[in-house]
């Protein structure tokens, strides 16, 4: 288990740490559990990590979540992964994790569509190929925009 503490305000001020400060403080507190599981899969590859001290492990989106908090300036908002095999929603509420879905739509599904449609020739194709072949532009735009649509519409429905 580790944390992780941002958002730091003594007396209405911003400040960069909370050790040493006096006043009413508020800050957030993050505690990052890593289940038993994932330790033993980290441990079988790189023996014991908790012995290291500069080994610290968290969430592949966790830094990302801070970073468009403070980019967005919002506190509310869902993290899009798109992988090979699936995509991964993160929701945040409130600056924190409140859950996460995934689908089956990853880079593959929509590699599938092109071949299921007749333009997987045209997957590692330029833009300007495409754009001089009218068929191709749109058979290909039409394959994108149906995954498009399967992912909006799993995503409002999240």
């Amino acid at each position: 288990m580790t944390n992780y503490i941002d958002t730091i305000f003594v007396d209405g001020e911003q400040k960069q740490f909370v050790i040493g400060q006096k006043g009413q403080i508020f800050f957030r507190l993050y505690i990052v559990y890593l289940d038993k599981k994932s330790l033993n899969t980290f441990n079988s590859s790189y023996g014991n990590v908790l012995d290291y001290k500069q080994v610290q492990i968290l969430p592949q989106s966790f830094h990302t979540i801070f970073f468009l908090r403070e980019s967005l300036k919002k506190e509310n908002f869902v993290l899009l992964y798109i992988t090979e095999s699936y995509c991964k929603a993160v929701c945040v509420k409130n600056g924190f994790y409140s859950g996460f879905d995934t689908i089956n739509l990853g880079i593959a599904s929509l590699k599938q569509m092109y071949k299921d449609n007749g333009v997987v020739q045209y997957w590692y194709q330029e833009y300007q190929t495409i754009e001089s072949n009218p068929l191709a532009k749109s058979l290909v735009v039409d394959t994108i925009e149906f995954y498009a649509d399967l992912l909006a519409k799993w995503l409002h429905e999240k």
